[in-house]
């Protein structure tokens, strides 16, 4: 095996656990704390920040990775989050490869415009049609904590990806 092919699957193991990590931390009651009644949301900003740096492609790769991860520990159909991820990351790493900067305020942008997406389909396809008229509420009692509160993180996984895109790169020969 050629020293390139073991560098690119270190790679994506490294990423793979970093995803499988970020998954814990967000499903396991009791290991991150819950501010507000709310617990933050790893994955989205995670899947977005390493498309930024590693490409639509292999973004896209990752998201589908880790929305089926995130698809386990919820009550929705299997493949919903992957979708969603999927389009996500596939979006913003085109966004950066042909229009826009990789910097970390390009990374808040994406991230709380995905935020904003993904929570407001969620909200409207999953909530208000079960809701009693407390639709409104829990959108202002938990939709728009959970997405400030997530928000907080999204400049240490775009540090994160960075530092392992960068540590992990593949040099062509």
């Amino acid at each position: 095996m050629k020293p390139e092919q073991k560098k690119q699957i270190v790679k994506w193991v490294c990423y793979v656990l970093y995803l499988l990590l970020l998954f814990l931390l967000q499903v396991t009651p009791g290991v991150f704390p819950a501010l507000f009644g709310v617990k933050p949301v790893f994955l989205l900003p995670a899947v977005i920040c390493a498309a930024m740096f590693e490409g639509e492609f292999r973004g896209s790769i990752l998201a589908v990775i880790a929305g089926l991860l995130w698809d386990t520990s919820r009550l929705r159909p299997f493949g919903y989050s992957a979708i969603l991820l999927l389009l996500f990351a596939c979006l913003c790493g085109l966004l950066i490869v042909y229009f826009m900067r990789n910097n970390v305020l390009t990374a808040l942008l994406y991230c709380f415009s995905g935020f904003l997406v993904y929570e407001l389909i969620d909200w409207l396809i999953f909530f208000v049609p079960h809701s009693n008229g407390d639709a409104i509420q829990a959108l202002y009692q938990v939709v728009l904590p959970r997405i400030v509160y997530s928000m907080l993180f999204v400049p240490l996984f775009y540090w994160l990806s960075s530092k392992l895109s960068k540590r992990l790169a593949v040099e062509p020969q």
